[in-house]
């Protein structure tokens, strides 16, 4: 997995991981794809001590890399409400470059559905797995963060105006919050 961009302060930037540098495994195991690596990170604790094996300039490289807080996640849990995607029946995710050409997008042109919940308003509304959200409200979304403000802003409204790409077609989709 290469690396694009090392967040300044972070933990792997902390640890001495760089822009370029490629992920061949980690805690011994081959990485496989982008979403098994983050997958796999996503379920282990904060203090944890993740072990790397990596090329720089064709090098091998070893770090061991302590986690830290996902980002957002301290907010999150203090926030009783519920996600606003949780209550609309999606789960989202940023479209990769692999998610990209698989499904025929263009990276950075919005973001992907990655589930919809059986009976949910979004699934009523037709939304299905694999569709690409380009809009919330006329503005455009081009990740996951973009995409939770914008549905936080329109809760008030009780419903949120998304611009749903499936294939060639897009069409203006009202769900409605539970």
């Amino acid at each position: 997995m290469l690396v694009a961009q090392v967040e300044k302060g972070s933990p792997a930037d902390k640890a001495g991981l760089k822009s370029h540098d490629v992920v061949l495994e980690m805690n011994g195991k081959k990485i496989q794809s982008y979403d098994a690596f983050r997958n796999e990170i996503a379920t282990l604790r904060p203090g944890s001590t993740v072990h790397f094996n990596a090329l720089r300039d064709g090098n091998p490289l070893e770090l061991a890399i302590t986690l830290g807080e996902r980002p957002g996640t301290a907010a999150q849990t203090q926030e009783p409400a519920e996600e606003p995607e949780q209550s609309l029946g999606l789960q989202v995710q940023n479209l990769t470059k692999e998610l990209a050409d698989q499904l025929g997008y263009e990276l950075g042109e919005g973001i992907i559905v990655s589930g919809v919940a059986p009976g949910s308003p979004a699934d009523d509304e037709g939304i299905q797995r694999g569709d690409l959200i380009l809009s919330v409200n006329r503005g455009k979304v081009t990740d996951v963060n973009e995409f939770l403000k914008a549905v936080r802003q329109s809760r008030k409204n009780g419903k949120v105006l998304l611009l749903v790409k499936r294939g060639d077609m897009s069409q203006f989709v009202v769900v409605p919050f539970e």
